[in-house]
């Protein structure tokens, strides 16, 4: 899952991939395209931050009212980049994907 030049290539043609401009999708070298790598890597940074600010949620006393309301801040925030993730990678598996028109 490491960035590389192919990816940045990758991107610049997502726009017109994604407008249904181009109906392939832009070639890629590695096994893995450049959104899946960045669909992993937002996946796991909001897996960590889902975690972390979890743990003064649970336990507040400790931690103080501050850090507990900025914990529930980056959680929501962690939840609703790993939805809208979730969200697109389902669209682009299912619906997204060309093939025979049905009248």
């Amino acid at each position: 899952m490491t960035w590389t030049a192919n990816d940045r290539q990758w991107l610049r043609r997502l726009k017109a991939y994604v407008s249904n401009e181009e109906k392939l999708e832009p070639e890629y070298v590695d096994f893995f395209n450049a959104g899946q790598k960045l669909y992993f890597w937002a996946i796991v940074a909001s897996a960590l931050i889902f975690f972390v600010s979890g743990i003064p949620m649970w336990f507040p006393k400790p931690f103080g009212r501050t850090i507990v309301a900025t914990s529930y801040v980056l959680h929501d925030l962690a939840a609703l980049v790993m939805l809208v993730g979730f969200i697109i990678h389902v669209y682009e598996g299912t619906a997204a994907q060309p093939g025979p028109s049905r009248r």
